[in-house]
């Protein structure tokens, strides 16, 4: 599963030290890793001639920025990581997860229930349940588009209502 969002707090950048430190080409390298090891699972190899095209840089320059901004990034047998980063994908997998069984328990819930009998089309997220006043409603409404037709009209026109619509609503 992909996260394609992360929570990103400013105030944790503009307050570390060692971030208000580096040179703007050091920061640029940073933020670019820290982007990078985002979109891949929080880790990445420690191949200087990849990660200096990456930060479209040489390999030398890269270098030099690499050992002032390395110390900000955990490095075991070749991989990259950093501490932030696993912390933030983390919760946002376990947010994610969260979600996504709260949706499965809410349909289920909504399509495998037989406590609510669902009697009409959902519009959205409303369902409309079976009332003893839907008829009566129904009824109403009938009655005063009859009346509106009458009124239209004018003196002397009638209106058929089948049997079967009356009973209907009684049934």
């Amino acid at each position: 599963m992909k996260i394609k969002y992360v929570q990103l707090e400013s105030e944790a950048f503009l307050t570390d030290m060692d971030f208000l430190a580096m040179t703007s080409e050091e920061r640029g390298a940073y933020w670019t890793l820290i982007l990078y090891l985002y979109c891949n699972n929080g880790k990445c190899n420690l191949d200087i001639s990849l990660l200096s095209q990456l930060c479209n840089k040489t390999p030398k320059a890269f270098e030099k920025i690499w050992r002032n901004i390395s110390k900000k990034f955990q490095t075991r047998s070749g991989v990259i990581k950093h501490k932030r980063v696993t912390k933030e994908l983390t919760r946002a997998r376990k947010f994610r997860q969260a979600k996504s069984k709260a949706g499965l328990k809410g349909a289920d819930k909504r399509w495998h229930s037989q406590s609510t009998a669902i009697t009409k089309e959902t519009k959205g997220n409303v369902i409309e349940k079976e009332s003893k006043y839907s008829s009566l409603l129904q009824l109403m409404v009938w009655s005063c588009s009859i009346l509106y037709i009458l009124f239209l009209n004018g003196p002397g026109y009638s209106v058929h209502i089948p049997l079967g619509w009356i009973l209907a609503f009684y049934s």
